[in-house]
């Protein structure tokens, strides 16, 4: 049941995992103006659906292993 990406979430420190989510989403959002206009604004094809796919199932991917990880560290302290 383990993930491919497994063996790298027990090997990172989260703050190093969540460094590198958050320049994944940074790399994401400046260059979204181009996709809309490179891929968005063309006839879709296969090579479109597969370019989406790839965007957009890593990007939830990477969002999802974050909001794991933090989830597993909140604690509460009720003094």
């Amino acid at each position: 049941d383990e993930t491919i990406f497994e063996p790298l979430n027990r090997t990172l420190p989260p703050c190093i995992h969540r460094c590198l989510t958050a320049n994944y989403v940074y790399d994401y959002l400046i260059t979204f103006d181009q996709e809309v206009t490179t891929v968005w604004s063309r006839k879709l094809t296969g090579a479109t659906l597969l370019f989406i796919a790839n965007r957009y199932v890593g990007l939830a991917n990477m969002i999802m292993n974050v909001l794991s990880t933090m989830n597993s560290e909140v604690r509460i302290v009720i003094s």
